[in-house]
């Protein structure tokens, strides 16, 4: 059986933990929170990885739980944006105790 999309959520909150050195429980809990398909319109999406930055490749559906990976999400693939502008790892730094 699958797993929630609030389940993905967590998932994807806590693998920030390892890919961008998340050490905040507060950041981590907000992306465990925050919907991110949200903010990138309708599926099925057009998807990058950071690992491979070649051409945008399709979601097979609408299912919110593709949008929780590390990729990059085309807003307008013909003129090149995308959410984030670049991977979570960029965006989130470590903080200091």
């Amino acid at each position: 059986m699958p797993i929630s999309v609030k389940m993905a959520r967590r998932c994807y909150a806590e693998e920030l933990r390892f890919s961008a050195n998340v050490t905040s429980r507060a950041v981590i809990d907000a992306f465990a929170t925050v919907p991110r398909e949200r903010f990138v319109g309708p599926g099925p999406w057009k998807i990058k990885s950071p690992m491979w930055m070649g051409e945008y490749w399709i979601t097979a559906d609408a299912d919110p739980r593709h949008v929780y990976h590390d990729t990059l999400i085309a807003l307008d693939a013909a003129r090149h944006q995308q959410w984030p502008a670049e991977p979570m790892g960029c965006f989130v730094r470590p903080t200091r105790h």
